[in-house]
Order: C-alpha cells, then structure tokens, then sequence
C-alpha cells in the first residue's frame, strides 16, 4: 500500500492532509501534460529541472515559463524535506541564475571570485546541460534541492528552479493529494 495513503488515514480532511505535506505552490503546462502528470507524476525537463511559482497569476502569465493562452496552473506541494536556496537577485538575465546560483553556493561574494571559480571549473565550456549536472551536483553537497530566486526580474515574488530528480518524481498536485486521501478512507472517485 502506498505509504502517502496511510499517512492520510490519520487525517479528518483532505484539506488537513494536503497542509501537512508541504508548501503550496504553483506550475503551470498544457492541459495534455498535467494529464500526463496526473497519472504518472512530474518528471524534470529536457534541462532536468522543474520550476514553480508563488502565485497562480504569475504562473499562468508566463513568467519565467513559456505559458500559452491554453496553459493551465495547477496547485503543488512540495514536500516538506524540500530545501532551497535563496537568492535575492534582479539581474537574472544579466549574469545569468546558474552564476548567481554558483556564487552563494560557495559563499564566492565577488564576480570576480565567481568568474574564477567557474574558469576553473570549465564552466564557459559546458553546455547547459553539463552546466545543469554541475549546478545540481553543487547544491547536493551542500544539502539542497533546488534554488528559490526571491525578488526574480522585479517582479516581488519568488521562482523555484527544483534539480533534485528523485525529488521531483515525490511532488504531487493538490488533486493527487486529495485523490490519496479519499483513496485512505475507501472513497471511491465516482462518488466525490
């Protein structure tokens, strides 16, 4: 039996289970993929990263995101063991969130530092993948899963970038949520 159905067992209301998982906080995708994730879970991108936002409007403007008018923005939690880093930053575009990102790992405090420290590391001749492994190897070692950029392009809320694969395969919607915990008290989903 799936352990997350257990564990609702012990709650009076879906409501109540789904608080006790996590943070809330929002994807948006196609309608076709979220159906694809209702069934199998979430998987990393091609980059092997997922990425969430604070807000639902913001999710479902686009954002970071490459949202169409089609796009839908569903509601996800992330599990509690989640740790991100933060980084304040609004010069994303500029010098790039991956340098930001190798910058407060390393507690570097300089560009100058961080351009060396990513020269050494052959940094400028990785593709983005290689820069992807590097940058989630990185974060592991220092017990994170992904990276919370607060105050992202100005514009005053927070992006999750989560790397850690075997994270993002333990992420659920609010939906699957719900779904596990009538699943716990034998309520079967023709009858909610």
């Amino acid at each position: 039996e799936n352990p997350l159905v257990q564990e609702a067992r012990k709650y009076k209301s879906a409501e109540e289970f789904v608080k006790t998982r996590g943070e809330s906080v929002f994807h948006t995708t196609q309608p076709d993929i979220f159906s694809i994730i209702e069934r199998e879970g979430f998987k990393p991108n091609k980059e092997g990263k997922l990425f969430f936002s604070e807000s639902p409007d913001y999710s479902k403007s686009g954002g970071l995101f490459s949202a169409s008018k089609n796009a839908q923005v569903k509601e996800i939690i992330l599990p509690k063991e989640t740790k991100l880093l933060k980084i304040t930053t609004r010069n994303i575009e500029e010098l790039g969130a991956e340098f930001e990102a190798v910058k407060k790992i390393n507690k570097l405090g300089s560009d100058k530092k961080t351009v060396k420290f990513l020269e050494k590391n052959g940094w400028y001749k990785m593709n983005n993948t290689e820069k992807n492994v590097f940058i989630e190897s990185m974060l592991k070692q220092h017990g994170y899963s992904g990276i919370r950029f607060v105050d992202a392009l100005n514009f005053g809320g927070f992006v999750n970038i989560i790397y850690e694969k075997d994270l993002i395969k333990n992420i659920k919607t609010k939906s699957q949520l719900t779904d596990l915990y009538n699943q716990s008290k034998g309520i079967s989903p023709e009858l909610k």
